[in-house]
C-alpha cells in the first residue's frame, strides 16, 4: 500500500487516503496580519441563494444568535451585535447583505442574520500553492471545471501572498479571495483588527493564519 498521488482520490486499490493538518495556537493567530475566520458555528450544511443572490437558511437560523457562524461551509453570517461592533469600530470592506428563510410561507419572527462580505477584491494567490481543478488535473482558469488548491497531503492548505502585492492592493480589513472555490465562491479574508475584535467581545471562533512572503 502506498498514500494516493492526491490525498483525496485514491485511485486503486494499492493506495490508500492521507490528510495532515496544521496545528495553531494564540500566538499563531495574534502574529498574523491576515486570517480566515472558521466558526464552528453553523447555520446549515445545505444553503442556496435566492434569485436576488440573498442567502437562503432554514428557519431555525433565525432562533439562536451565533455572534458569527458558517453558512455551508464557505460562507460567513454574524449577527445584529457583531454588524454593529465592525462599523462603530470603522473596520473597511466590510459588506452586510441580509438573509432570506429558505421556506417562504415561514413567517416565524426571530433574529436578524447578516451575510458578512466584502466589495474588496484580493491580488491573486502567491504561485506557492499547486491550483487544480476539482479533477485533480491543472488548473487552467477554466472555474467551470473547479478550483482547489493543493500541497501535498494538507487538508486545508494555507493562502500565501506576496508582500508587494498586497502593498500594491491597499489596506483592509476584509476581503475576498480573487479565486473561486469550487468553481463559484470566494473566501473571505480578514485583518488582525477583526481578531483583536472578536477576542474583545470574546467570540468564539477558530482561525487559519495567511501567510505573507517576500518578494
Amino acid at each position: 500500500m502506498r498514500p494516493a498521488s492526491r490525498s483525496k482520490y485514491p485511485r486503486s486499490s494499492e493506495e490508500y487516503g492521507l490528510q495532515y493538518r496544521y496545528e495553531y495556537d494564540r500566538s499563531d493567530y495574534e502574529q498574523a496580519e491576515l486570517l480566515i475566520p472558521m466558526p464552528k458555528a453553523s447555520v446549515g450544511q445545505v444553503v442556496t441563494r435566492s434569485a436576488k443572490g440573498l442567502l437562503k437558511l432554514e428557519g431555525h437560523a433565525y432562533r439562536k444568535a451565533y455572534s458569527i457562524a458558517c453558512a455551508n461551509w464557505p460562507w460567513r453570517v454574524v449577527s445584529d451585535r457583531v454588524k454593529k461592533a465592525i462599523e462603530d469600530a470603522g473596520l473597511s470592506h466590510a459588506v452586510f447583505r441580509p438573509t432570506d428563510k429558505e421556506d417562504e410561507n415561514d413567517r416565524t419572527e426571530g433574529i436578524t442574520v447578516w451575510e458578512l462580505t466584502s466589495d474588496f477584491i484580493l491580488p491573486p494567490l502567491s504561485p506557492r500553492g499547486t491550483a487544480v481543478h476539482n479533477d485533480g488535473t491543472p488548473f487552467s482558469g477554466d472555474y467551470g471545471k473547479g478550483f482547489q488548491l493543493e500541497e501535498g497531503f494538507f487538508s486545508f492548505p494555507e493562502l500565501h501572498y506576496t508582500r508587494s502585492s498586497l502593498v500594491e492592493a491597499g489596506p483592509f480589513d476584509f476581503g475576498l479571495t480573487r479565486e473561486l472555490y469550487g468553481g463559484d465562491h470566494p473566501r473571505l479574508i480578514t485583518s488582525q483588527r477583526f481578531y483583536q475584535l472578536c477576542a474583545k467581545l470574546k467570540i468564539r471562533t477558530e482561525w487559519i493564519p495567511v501567510r505573507i512572503d517576500p518578494n
